[in-house]
């Protein structure tokens, strides 16, 4: 879809291909290069000579086309120089305009099938939404209908199933932040103090039982990761976007949450695995609670994750509070990573299972204490030196 204002005027589409020897572009209206019109084949030596000669004015032609999102015409020139034209600057000009055609192909077919859906399908109409806009991000009328779908949904919510309009309301204040900002913080306060009160019903665990996953262990690195609860279970609390795991003597922490982060006792982690990409669609239907939202699951989680498939980790566990098991779906920024902490997970359970240590909590605010405080004498020794720097050396060079 393209509007006429961007594209380059006939005149000048007509100056970029030569001297126009039997030449006419191809009707930008085509849905599919078989139906479009294809140009007059013309002499190869006579392209040839053509293309040497105003090499420099085609090559530019082609730079302006794609910059002003005239794809069509782009291609136009393209295929009328492709079977003589072997320089690199053009080779690699010809790839850029067959891979933004092929994209605008499929974005063509996503519209008309979006077109036949029935007004109440949102779940599929969202499907559609979420790849046109993973294909385009800035497709103003795919960004709109995405946020009316979403809206239909969220209207259709009971006020009292907060978890799930938290997740509906996160991704229209994504999609559109000036309008449900205010509400998703709205919800968010709403669904921290319904975990609250939960946790109060809860009785004690026995001290025998502790469930305290101990101090976190320095020498594995953390991991960085995207958490959707689109993918995940509801009653997870654990915010949208960018996540951080830590491994601990006694089990994960993953956070931000919406009442401290959410702990997780290796006693309670029946299976910890990793997800490749091609995995991660099988790997839903485990993570999702039946059909989410009449069939939403990944809709709006592959709107917020994106297009890119990235390799996952997924932990499956126990929840005592609700006496529930639950699937955790942390999408990785890369394989090894995500094998890494896997790994280093398995091993501090390992040594904690052997050797019997004790998860300590004073031990973990000790620690706590101590690596605030060395950060604290780090930004002390750098003020320090600054005045240092002052006082010394300033004086003496002047």
């Amino acid at each position: 879809m393209q509007s006429a204002q961007n594209k380059p005027s006939p005149s000048s589409h007509q100056a970029y291909t030569g001297y126009q020897t039997g030449y006419q572009p191809s009707d930008p209206r085509a849905s599919s290069p078989s139906q479009a019109p294809q140009p007059q084949i013309s002499n190869p030596a006579d392209l040839r000579r053509d293309y040497q000669r105003d090499k420099e004015f085609i090559l530019k032609g082609i730079k302006d086309y794609i910059n002003s999102n005239d794809i069509d015409a782009a291609k136009d020139l393209v295929d009328r120089y492709r079977s003589v034209a072997n320089d690199e600057v053009f080779i690699k000009l010809s790839k850029t305009t067959d891979k933004y055609y092929a994209k605008n192909q499929r974005i063509n077919e996503l519209i008309e099938k979006y077109n036949y859906i029935p007004e109440d399908q949102h779940r599929d109409k969202i499907k559609i939404c979420g790849e046109i806009l993973s294909l385009n991000p800035n497709h103003k009328q795919f960004k709109a209908n995405m946020i009316h779908e979403l809206e239909c949904i969220y209207q259709k919510l009971d006020d009292t199933d907060i978890a799930r309009r938290l997740t509906v309301c996160t991704e229209l204040a994504r999609l559109d932040s000036h309008r449900y900002s205010r509400e998703k913080n709205r919800l968010e306060k709403k669904y921290k103090k319904s975990l609250e009160q939960a946790r109060k019903q809860v009785p004690a665990v026995p001290k025998a039982t502790s469930l305290n996953i101990g101090s976190a262990v320095w020498s594995h690195p953390a991991l960085s990761g995207k958490y959707a609860s689109a993918y995940n279970n509801f009653e997870v609390p654990i915010k949208e976007g960018h996540v951080t795991l830590k491994i601990h003597t006694h089990g994960i922490s993953i956070s931000p949450g919406y009442a401290g982060p959410v702990k997780l006792h290796y006693t309670c982690i029946h299976s910890i695995d990793f997800v490749p990409p091609s995995g991660i669609a099988s790997a839903l239907a485990g993570a999702a609670v039946g059909g989410v939202l009449g069939g939403i699951v990944g809709a709006i989680g592959g709107a917020l994750l994106g297009s890119n498939a990235s390799p996952a980790i997924r932990i499956g566990y126990h929840d005592p509070q609700k006496d529930s098991n639950k699937v955790v779906l942390i999408h990785t920024e890369s394989a090894n990573q995500a094998k890494t902490f896997i790994a280093n997970y398995m091993k501090e359970v390992e040594i904690t299972k052997r050797t019997g240590r004790k998860a300590s909590a004073l031990k973990s605010f000790v620690t706590g204490f101590i690596k605030v405080l060395l950060i604290l004498l780090a930004i002390a020794a750098v003020i320090a030196l600054f005045f240092a720097f002052i006082l010394l050396v300033l004086p003496t060079a002047s």
